[in-house]
């Protein structure tokens, strides 16, 4: 009976034992981590650590499931809804649970990791780990850290990942990666539930860059031991011996080394092993006496209890197997199991074959032939290992060394061939593993693996049409394996043969109904083919299928985003986004985001804006947490007007992108424009941090301290602008406004020269140096300079006004006025050119213009902030004996300026027109208190001769005059 020992050993459960504790066990635990979570008692604290360690072998086990051949597709949908939404089994917290992927990358750990779902991420591992009959999962090192807590109670576990089996799509097998498993603990009934809220990389770098050391690492990360009461150091006195407290060192470790591979179970955790074991024996039991029917129902029941484990699984898809001919006679049963065994040793399945050849000597364990044909399918596995394991192992040349050995022994057998074609692949060399490949498949044509291997390489190399003849040459050998057809379909849509591709997917489907991936390719085929309606028919075909599998739904994202349905395109890629992508979808969407994007900014660069934020927000669909498109969108919205919607969109493309520097910087200049000075700042302030050459941020940062009229801070940061970027004309310029402000008159001019040398185009640059010139008195270089600023398109009102007021200060009240004039014709509805032409009107002694257009100047500057235009107009309106209307005027300018000395003397002039005298010689000691008159000027105004011989104003001119 050894042989049967041998079975077992290949089909041997995993299995948890309980480890009792003893007494004498124990160690110190974290003061640390019970300052974090005092309301755990060390009971609970062992019970809770014990259960994290379980978690993660939990997740072990499944993986080790899902990757053995004898897990059906149904089996698989089973596990993963087990494991992610059933409430008494879940491994994890719930489906949405985030992973940091190691299927897509052989060293996924050392770049970006790639976030994807839990979902996701298992029906990845169905997908593309390659499977085998044995375990090829195993989780070493177990550690955990201490208790931590959020709104919620958490521990982290760590362990070293390995993979003895590869990526269908990779040459060589995955490395050993360092992970790290959040376990999350919730209370519920009273009782603490742990579940498993996310998996990481566990990176030996702290966030400065620097390595943490193995102490550091051991000291974050410990074995877990049965927490003491009391701290070993606390009970060290003189009663105990050295050799004791060494006795005790020496348990402690003994007893963490134990529990590295067993934890502790709960008493429900042990009635489920008691009832598995009883069903496990009872139908090992029927199974060994042919009673297959009965054996069924019992691994059926052990499954039940314990639907992570592979063993019930696998026997109850054996026997389904074993019966699916009707049959129940043992001979013919034997006879079919023998027949699957030879045909897949012709196809070099060895694994399958052995398994085939198992189930015909539970039938008939006596048989000769059969204890015959396992013996050499297994040698020929461990043969194969042999061979792979030194090239795996990185001793290429030695590997090489033996293969050419052998082959001279035997050119005959294309195994070693084929093998070192594999060693050549895994050193980068694919020509020369394609000689080998060659001559294998010379050897034997129906060689499977090597057939595979060389379509593989093919491809890699791009010659698709020798890709497409070896997986046509697959299926001529294997017509059942669903697989060769849908690569087959994948590789003739590049090639854009869409009919030919859609009928290999037709063909899959039809031997393996549930090819999700086939349904999915059939529908990608569809929609570049542009037969939306049938893609999207297949992409809901692929989702009942498989409602997790996020490239179907991609698909269909696609494929609705093609028909123009951006709603629910949007739903089905952000279900997607959210199960998580692969690089390739990745970089469709990127590609979608891209082309619209580039079609928005085209359409936005011709003023069509509704029509560019309909294509920004298609990018968002395809993209929602494309912090560019939401940019754009926020310029756009900016464009309309819209600056509280424009923040919006500035602010999430933020949330999503926190570095965004352009979002800082305009979501500054749109509060700017807002007038909300002092929250610019800080977006302004982050850019400059964030990006320290950001001229626009330095210039917003100055632009708003010029609003809050802090000219020295604002010229700081146009100082830094212009460091980073020299002679830049828009700073210069707002440089030179500040020191005009400050009447720093030099050097603004200097910053203006400098930025027309720069710009000779700028036309407020030439406007600002005319102002400084007129300061400098330099009236005719200024007009020269506003006649320069309005050719160049400054704003003519301006230009006008300016040259006006220039001719004016030169006595040429003619060309003032026509320049005052052309001021009024350009804006009409502006009061300063009416009120600046009536004065002109009046120095010309034009009394009847100057009333009309001094009118003018204070009837559409309602405000009453014209004091100017009010006293002028009351003059002027003295001059025409209009005594109650000249009050009016100056009494308007008293209500603006009180103390005005023009304003009062006029007002004095009327009351002493109107007879009130003492009133108006009170009046006219307002006037002169400020000693701003000049009583050799207001003696020769018409009015005052009665006035002059006024003995009351004589004592005050008296008084304030001689």
């Amino acid at each position: 009976m050894p042989i049967r020992k041998k079975f077992c050993s290949v089909i041997k459960p995993l299995k948890f034992f309980l480890f009792a504790l003893t007494g004498c066990l124990g160690i110190v635990y974290s003061s640390g981590g019970l300052a974090q979570v005092p309301e755990l008692s060390p009971k609970e604290r062992d019970e809770l650590k014990s259960r994290s360690i379980a978690l993660v072998k939990e997740y072990e086990q499944l993986l080790n499931v899902l990757a053995n051949k004898g897990t059906t597709t149904s089996d698989v949908q089973d596990l993963v809804a087990i494991a992610t939404t059933d409430e008494q089994g879940r491994i994890f917290y719930d489906a949405k649970v985030v992973l940091e992927d190691d299927i897509y990358a052989l060293r996924a750990d050392t770049g970006t990791p790639k976030d994807v779902s839990v979902q996701k991420y298992l029906n990845d591992w169905d997908l593309f780990y390659t499977k085998s009959f044995d375990e090829s999962v195993s989780f070493t090192e177990l550690r955990i850290n201490e208790f931590a807590k959020k709104e919620y109670l958490y521990l982290k576990v760590y362990y070293r990942s390995n993979y003895k089996n590869k990526h269908k799509d990779f040459d060589r097998n995955y490395p050993s990666q360092d992970r790290v498993a959040t376990i999350r603990f919730d209370q519920k009934d009273g009782q603490y539930v742990g579940r498993i809220a996310g998996v990481s990389f566990y990176h030996s770098k702290n966030l400065d860059g620097s390595v943490l050391g193995q102490l550091a690492f051991e000291e974050e990360f410990k074995p877990f031991v049965k927490e003491r009461k009391i701290r070993l150091g606390a009970i060290v006195d003189s009663t105990i011996t050295e050799s004791q407290i060494a006795l005790q060192k020496k348990n402690d470790s003994l007893y963490a080394a134990a529990v590295k591979a067993q934890v502790q179970k709960t008493d429900e955790e042990q009635k489920k092993d008691i009832t598995y074991s009883k069903a496990i024996a009872r139908a090992d039991s029927l199974y060994n006496i042919k009673e297959f029917a009965p054996a069924i129902e019992a691994y059926t029941e052990a499954r039940a209890s314990k639907p992570l484990e592979t063993y019930p699984r696998v026997k109850i898809n054996e026997l389904t197997k074993l019966l699916a001919g009707g049959s129940t006679d043992p001979k013919k049963i034997f006879e079919k199991q023998m027949a699957e065994g030879d045909r897949l040793v012709k196809l070099r399945d060895y694994e399958a074959a052995r398994q085939a050849y198992q189930s015909a000597f539970i039938i008939m364990p006596e048989h000769p032939t059969v204890i015959e044909k396992f013996h050499l399918t297994d040698k020929v596995i461990r043969n194969k290992a042999e061979i792979r394991s030194k090239y795996t192992a990185g001793n290429f040349k030695l590997a090489l060394k033996d293969y050419a050995r052998v082959i001279s022994e035997d050119k005959t057998n294309p195994d070693f061939y084929f093998e070192r074609a594999r060693c050549y692949q895994t050193m980068g060399d694919n020509k020369k593993a394609l000689l080998d490949l060659n001559k294998a498949l010379e050897l034997d044509q129906t060689f499977l693996e090597a057939l595979k291997v060389r379509a593989s390489t093919y491809q890699k190399l791009n010659d698709l049409p020798k890709a497409i003849s070896d997986y046509t040459m697959l299926a001529s050998i294997d017509p059942k394996n669903a697989e060769y057809h849908q690569r087959k379909g994948v590789l003739l849509a590049a090639t854009n043969d869409f009919d030919q591709a859609i009928s290999e997917f037709d063909l899959a489907l039809t031997i393996e109904p549930k090819d999700v991936q086939s349904a999915t390719a059939k529908a990608e085929v569809q929609r570049k083919a542009k037969d939306l309606d049938k893609a999207l028919t297949s992409a809901e075909k692929a989702i009942a299928i498989n409602p997790s599998y996020s490239s179907a739904i991609f698909q269909k994202g696609l494929i609705l985003l093609e028909k123009g349905d951006e709603d629910r395109a949007g739903q089905a890629l952000l279900k997607a986004y959210k199960l998580g992508l692969s690089n390739d979808e990745e970089k469709q969407l990127d590609k979608y985001h891209d082309d619209y994007l580039i079609k928005a900014r085209a359409t936005a660069s011709k003023n069509l804006t509704d029509e560019a934020i309909d294509l920004g927000n298609k990018a968002l669909t395809v993209k929602p947490k494309s912090a560019t498109a939401l940019y754009f969108v926020a310029t756009q919205k900016e464009k309309q007007g819209k600056a509280n919607e424009a923040l919006t969109f500035l602010d999430q493309s933020l949330f999503y992108k926190d570095d965004f520097v352009p979002s800082y910087v305009k979501k500054g200049q749109i509060l700017l424009a807002k007038k909300e000075y002092a929250n610019s700042q800080a977006p302004f302030y982050t850019a400059v941090r964030l990006d320290k050459k950001s001229v626009e941020a330095c210039q917003g940062l100055g632009d708003g301290f010029v609003e809050l009229n802090q000219f020295d801070s604002a010229m700081v940061w146009y100082g830094e602008a212009l460091y980073i970027k020299s002679g830049d004309a828009k700073t210069l310029l707002k440089r030179g406004k500040c020191h005009f402000k400050m009447e720093n008159f030099r050097r603004a001019l200097l910053d203006f020269e400098n930025a027309i040398r720069e710009d000779n185009k700028l036309a407020e640059a030439y406007f600002y140096k005319g102002k400084i010139n007129m300061e400098l008195r330099q009236t005719f270089n200024a007009i020269d300079d506003y006649n320069e600023a309005l050719d160049l398109g400054y704003s003519k009102y301006e230009c006008a006004i300016e040259i006006g007021s220039a001719y004016s200060g030169m006595g040429n009240h003619t060309r003032a006025i026509k320049s005052f004039t052309e001021a009024i014709v350009a804006n009409p509805n502006r009061a300063e050119a009416y009120a600046q032409r009536g004065k002109s009107y009046l120095l010309k002694e034009d009394y009847k213009n100057a009333l009309a257009d001094l009118d003018e100047a204070v009837k559409i500057d309602t405000s009453n902030t014209n004091a100017e235009s009010q006293i002028e107009l009351g003059f002027v309106k003295l001059r025409f004996n209009d005594v109650d209307g000249s009050a009016k005027c100056f009494n308007r300018a008293l209500d603006f300026d009180p103390y005005n000395s023009r304003a009062n003397y006029g007002l004095a002039v009327t009351l002493f027109q109107m007879g009130k005298m003492e009133l108006s010689m009170r009046t006219f000691e307002q006037a002169f208190l400020a000693r701003k008159l000049e009583y050799s000027k207001i003696k020769k105004d018409p009015w005052m001769k009665p006035i002059l011989k006024d003995k009351g104003f004589k004592k005050l001119a008296k008084a304030y005059f001689e």
